[in-house]
């Protein structure tokens, strides 16, 4: 049976996870993480130690990983990778990974109200990320429409596609896909 403290620390991490979820990144790219999060989380080394206290300090037997850690790791690992991609859309070094990351997180309004002005990441903290949409996402969001301008369901299953390796929807390499601003506006540089 699954213990109380181990599921509040999964919700925890769900939750965690929800902050990131203004972060888009594109559906090719997003492809790419589940089979690193899998290689993430069988790689974790059996001599860790199962949580066995509310704080979730890992105290357990030795050998143990718990099932609640693995859950967490296939939780916060794609978030992990998905602040990776958003790193490369913007064209930033690892070094710039905790703006990044108070970048795309939204923080919750008791963390602003006691956000203050003297705290090093306070410009990010309050910035955000702008995902800019690619030609192929527009056309798919734009909305078929009747000769009397009401918009019509599109029916996916008609929608057919054939592209080749030569002619693929390729992004150019000066489209940018993210642009990152600070709490003032301006753009991140």
């Amino acid at each position: 049976m699954e213990n109380a403290g181990e599921s509040n620390q999964v919700k925890h991490a769900n939750n965690f996870v929800h902050q990131f979820d203004s972060a888009h990144i594109l559906p090719g790219d997003a492809s790419l993480i589940d089979p690193h999060t899998a290689f993430v989380v069988q790689s974790l080394p059996s001599d860790m130690a199962a949580p066995e206290d509310a704080d979730g300090d890992f105290k357990g037997a030795a050998g143990a990983v718990s099932v609640d850690l693995r859950r967490r790791a296939t939780t916060l690992a794609p978030l992990l990778f998905q602040l990776i991609i958003l790193g490369l859309y913007l064209r930033r070094t690892p070094a710039d990974d905790p703006q990044i990351y108070f970048l795309a997180r939204e923080l919750t309004r008791k963390e602003l109200q006691h956000l203050s002005v003297d705290d090093s990441f306070y410009a990010h903290k309050r910035g955000k990320i702008i995902h800019h949409m690619t030609v192929p996402e527009i056309v798919l969001q734009t909305p078929e429409t009747s000769a009397k301008g009401e918009n019509i369901p599109r029916n996916w299953c008609k929608i057919g596609t054939s592209v080749t390796k030569a002619a693929g929807a390729r992004i150019p390499r000066s489209f940018r896909l993210a642009t990152a601003y600070n709490c003032e506006g301006e753009e991140y540089a």
